[in-house]
C-alpha cells in the first residue's frame, strides 16, 4: 500500500485581540491621514453595527469579526472598498495565533448553512 504525505500550506499569524476597532487601529498605529474624517467614521459606523472582536497582527494588520448569518473575519482598509464573488477561506484562531487555512469554500446558499451551522470563521 502506497501512502501519499501532502502538507496544508497555512499562514499563522500572531494576534492581539482588541475589544473595539478604534483601540486596533490605535494601536497598529494606521496611517488614516489620507481622510481622517471618513476613516473615523467607517471605524464609528463598523462599532455601532456591533463589532466588537479585533484583532491586531504581528505586522500590524487590524481584522474584525462581521457576525451576520455566518461569521467573518475582514481585514480592516478603510480607503478601498469591494465586493467579491471569490470563494470564501476558512481561517481560525487559537490562543493569540490567526490561521489562515487552504480550505476554500465557493460562496452560495447551501455553503452559508453549512458555514453556519458548524460555527465557521471565514474570510
Amino acid at each position: 500500500m502506497h501512502h501519499t504525505a501532502f502538507t496544508m500550506k497555512t499562514t499563522t499569524k500572531k494576534i492581539t485581540k482588541f475589544n473595539s476597532l478604534s483601540e486596533a487601529v490605535k494601536h497598529a498605529d494606521l496611517d488614516l491621514s489620507y481622510n481622517q474624517f471618513t476613516a473615523d467614521q467607517e471605524i464609528k459606523s463598523l462599532e455601532d453595527d456591533g463589532v466588537d472582536t479585533v484583532y491586531v497582527t504581528e505586522d500590524n494588520e487590524v481584522y474584525y469579526i462581521y457576525q451576520c448569518d455566518i461569521r467573518i473575519l475582514h481585514k480592516f482598509s478603510p480607503f478601498s472598498h469591494c465586493i467579491s464573488n471569490s470563494p470564501f477561506q476558512h481561517v481560525y484562531t487559537i490562543g493569540d495565533e490567526l490561521t489562515f487555512t487552504d480550505t476554500f469554500i465557493q460562496k452560495n446558499a447551501q455553503n452559508r448553512k453549512t458555514i453556519a451551522l458548524h460555527d465557521m470563521l471565514v474570510h
